[in-house]
């Protein structure tokens, strides 16, 4: 199971959410808008429109890119080798990818056709959250391994609707992320999200937490394996526990908000730490050294008492 913030499981079901008290349960629904509202709030931020591709227009027979937007330098592509066929589903695999080297990319490239062929991607109406979620995983690795650009923009491009491929690239960031985008097939209309200034993987760890940002982390670590995507979701959860006590008369949005972000980075990190041993692992080493207070509020709000 690919686990991140969401109860059932982070990007397969792209939610984020936690078993709120009592008191927050009217603001469960409202919660609801706030996400739905705060995925195209980032989502414009990145330059793309918060949509399921599914949702986007078929890819024209004939390209509608201007040849201005393509590089005129000749890049040299890396070829891909043969494909991996890969054991088991994507969603498990994305949470473990960073624990095995992977030359060529060969592993990330099998785990992303599958990902990206799931009824989940392509079925009307489907969720945005798993689709962000994976391109967001995808992005990080293109982004430690920017030599593979172009393979990756050359293999994805034939197999998949280049509408998928956007996301990847735009947040990437790599010195050939533009040119790859440039050669993409797609309607006219996408000229103005592929010009929008774009956040890339590089500043995802200034990012404010919050629910969707939570996934971003895990997603990136899952990709990465850089502990200072899980050590920011730490210091968060054991820095904030007084908010499990906060049990305001009238509570504002922003109380609603504080305080399920909060419930979702706990929940998150308690249930990561519970799947898969090498992140408990990492946690309590680099817990170790805190002073007991602080230790004992992250255990406090990772094991909160039961009313």
């Amino acid at each position: 199971m690919l686990g991140c913030s969401s109860k059932e499981g982070c990007i397969r079901c792209g939610r984020s959410f936690y078993k709120a008290k009592k008191l927050f349960c009217p603001f469960i629904k409202e919660f609801n808008m706030y996400k739905l509202q705060l995925i195209p709030l980032l989502l414009a931020a990145i330059g793309l429109s918060a949509c399921s591709p599914q949702d986007n227009h078929p890819t024209p027979t004939v390209a509608s890119i201007p040849a201005a937007s393509v590089a005129e330098a000749p890049t040299q592509v890396q070829t891909v080798s043969a494909p991996v066929v890969l054991e088991g589903s994507w969603s498990d695999a994305v949470p473990v990818y960073y624990q095995t080297p992977d030359p060529g990319l060969k592993r990330a490239l099998a785990i992303l056709h599958q990902g990206l062929n799931d009824p989940m991607m392509t079925t009307p109406g489907a969720k945005p959250g798993p689709f962000n979620n994976l391109s967001v995983w995808a992005a990080q690795i293109l982004a430690t391994h920017p030599d593979q650009t172009m393979a990756w923009c050359q293999e994805l491009r034939q197999q998949h609707p280049n509408n998928q491929l956007i996301l990847i690239f735009q947040l990437s960031g790599t010195p050939d992320s533009r040119k790859c985008l440039g050669q993409l097939d797609l309607p006219p209309e996408y000229q103005e999200v592929l010009s929008a200034p774009t956040l890339t993987a590089e500043s995802f760890l200034r990012l404010n937490l919050a629910p969707v940002t939570l996934d971003i982390h895990w997603a990136s670590f899952y990709a990465t394996g850089q502990p200072e995507y899980v050590y920011r979701i730490v210091d968060y959860v054991a820095d904030n526990a007084e908010l499990l006590d906060e049990k305001p008369a009238n509570p504002t949005q922003q109380d609603a908000e504080k305080i399920l972000t909060y419930g979702a980075a706990r929940w998150s990190l308690g249930s990561n730490m519970k799947q898969y041993p090498q992140i408990k692992a990492l946690v309590e080493k680099y817990t170790a050294g805190w002073p007991s207070e602080r230790q004992q509020a992250l255990q406090r709000a990772l094991n909160p008492p039961q009313q």
